[in-house]
């Protein structure tokens, strides 16, 4: 009976010892759980429509549609733009024009600065610098100056508009 005595108390003593050390160890907190994704960034890519309302300088307003199309590689947007409208309203005159264009993206603002063909009333040119702003995922501010002719005559105008940009994130 005294081994079967000395064989609990050695048992007991044992669990006792591995209880205590257990409760000395700190417990390790859970980890934390990850952060939430990061927000996309902008994606200016797609197809867009639009409207513009401006101004030649010395020549009257101007009003217009437009469109054209944007892809994003990394912060750099390429595209072309091509509006058509009508200015100097007393006796209207019919532009439009092809606008390449490239440009930096800082999430929802591009400003951009491009340079192509145009019509009003005989071939002509055009260059344009300007920035736009995403109001939403696919409602678009724009505004830029326009150049007639940039290495010649040099006609300046302002205008500004807004598009629906199609498949923005």
């Amino acid at each position: 009976m005294r081994k079967s005595a000395i064989a609990v108390a050695a048992a007991a003593g044992a669990m006792f010892s591995a209880t205590s050390a257990m409760a000395a160890d700190p417990v390790a907190p859970a980890p934390p759980p990850p952060p939430p994704p990061a927000a996309p960034a902008f994606d200016w890519s797609g197809p867009y429509v639009g409207a513009y309302l401006g101004y030649w300088f010395g020549d009257g307003g101007m009003v217009g549609g437009l469109a054209g199309y944007n892809y994003q590689i990394n912060n750099f947007v390429v595209g072309v733009d091509v509006s058509a409208g009508i200015w100097d309203f007393g006796s209207p005159d019919f532009e439009a024009y092809a606008i390449f264009r490239g440009g930096v993206a800082f999430d929802r603002i591009l400003a951009y600065a491009g340079i192509g063909p145009g019509w009003e009333g005989s071939f002509t040119y055009a260059a344009t610098a300007g920035v736009e702003f995403a109001v939403t995922d696919n409602v678009i501010l724009r505004g830029e100056a326009i150049f007639y002719e940039p290495f010649s005559g040099v006609i300046y105008g302002v205008r500004g508009g807004v598009s629906f940009l199609f498949g923005g994130m």
